[in-house]
């Protein structure tokens, strides 16, 4: 047997799993969605501490000892400081190998780190450009580009989710060094049914998935399933989701539409495998994780053909994608058939387990915080 002293020599040069202190300034929407699919990174590969607004705290890994907060009630300068405070405070204590800062406004907290002394390698991920909001040629557009690409400096490696991100910051110059690591979704629901929407059955089931905004397009779907359900009165829309938003729109549940509400996590795969596509209006999106979601139940995606989704869906094979207006979609929504849906199952399902599983997600991601700690 080992001796005690020798026992801990020998443990010493065991490899330990690298420490990463993940930070934002907001987790809802889809950072939230990213940092629960990090937070299922294998223990013995990686151990993990979460920083997020006290605010928020409901929103990300309840009751989880992983979480820290800091406080927060709005997105401002003062909330920067406080996040920067806290990560201070949190490398002192829990002495992580990597800092890892998701969305845009903790750009602004790494400014603030910078000139309080950060020792640590940063890894930061967007989550969609900030630019990707805005049309593309105006004063404003250009103002938000410039302090966007000159912020992306600042850290080790920039993570972008997807081709999209990645190809629109080489086309913007913006600095740094940029590693493109697509999103990916935990694998789903042993238990999860396809039987939800037994009364309608018969019926051409659309899903929407996600807030109800001007980001995620619902204004122009709603607009072009009512012009559709007219026409065609097999159609029904079943939408999972809510006004959260200033720019949200509530509207009314009819016989055609029927509003769920937010459903609980565990039960969001009976939505997608009992719905026989999927669509996703949205006016810009850095991934879309709603896509991989569907794609792991074997339901086909109808998307727009703005920011990553084009990337994500293959036209006749894993969905379609219509041009975003509310004749497109309409036209795309009468051009469905039951049958050829179906088909696109199995094609959906392999996308799913060779291009978005957290298998392949795990590997590139420890693949990139090795790459990190070695290089600086």
């Amino acid at each position: 047997m080992l001796s005690t002293q020798r026992f801990q020599k020998a443990a010493r040069l065991l490899p330990k799993p690298l420490k990463i202190l993940h930070s934002s300034e907001t987790v809802q929407g889809g950072v939230g969605s990213y940092m629960r699919i990090l937070s299922e990174m294998p223990e013995q590969d990686v151990e993990q501490v979460f920083l997020i607004p006290s605010n928020h705290r409901d929103y990300l890994l309840p009751k989880d000892p992983r979480v820290r907060t800091f406080p927060r009630k709005k997105r401002s300068l003062w909330s920067c400081w406080q996040q920067a405070r806290h990560i201070r405070r949190c490398i002192q204590q829990e002495e992580p190998d990597i800092l890892f800062l998701h969305s845009s406004f903790s750009l602004i907290t790494l400014v603030l780190l910078k000139m309080l002394g950060l020792d640590r390698p940063v890894l930061y991920c967007p989550h969609g450009w900030a630019v990707s909001q805005y049309g593309f040629g105006d004063i404003k557009t250009r103002l938000v580009a410039a302090i966007e690409g000159l912020l992306t400096s600042l850290p080790d490696a920039v993570v972008s989710i997807s081709q999209h991100d990645l190809n629109l910051a080489k086309m913007l110059g913006y600095r740094g060094c940029h590693q493109l690591l697509e999103n990916a979704v935990p694998a789903p629901a042993e238990n999860a049914v396809s039987t939800l929407f037994k009364a309608s059955q018969d019926a051409l089931n659309v899903l929407f998935v996600g807030r109800l905004d001007r980001q995620k397009g619902y204004d122009i779907l709603f607009s072009a399933f009512e012009e559709a359900a007219r026409q065609r009165d097999d159609l029904r829309l079943h939408v999972v989701g809510a006004a959260v938003r200033a720019d949200s729109v509530e509207l009314a549940a009819s016989e055609k539409i029927h509003f769920a509400g937010w459903v609980d996590n565990g039960s969001l795969d009976d939505w997608y495998r009992s719905a026989d596509v999927l669509v996703v209006p949205s006016r810009w999106e850095g991934f879309g994780l709603v896509v991989a979601e569907a794609m792991r139940n074997g339901t086909p995606v109808i998307c727009s053909d703005r920011g990553a989704l084009p990337d994500l869906v293959r036209e006749n094979e894993t969905g379609h994608i219509f041009a975003l207006d509310e004749t497109a979609l309409c036209n795309c929504l009468l051009s469905l058939k039951k049958n050829d849906l179906r088909a696109m199952r199995s094609a959906c399902l392999e996308t799913y387990k060779t291009r978005f599983s957290m298998e392949r997600f795990n590997q590139e991601m420890l693949l990139l915080y090795n790459g990190i700690q070695k290089a600086v």
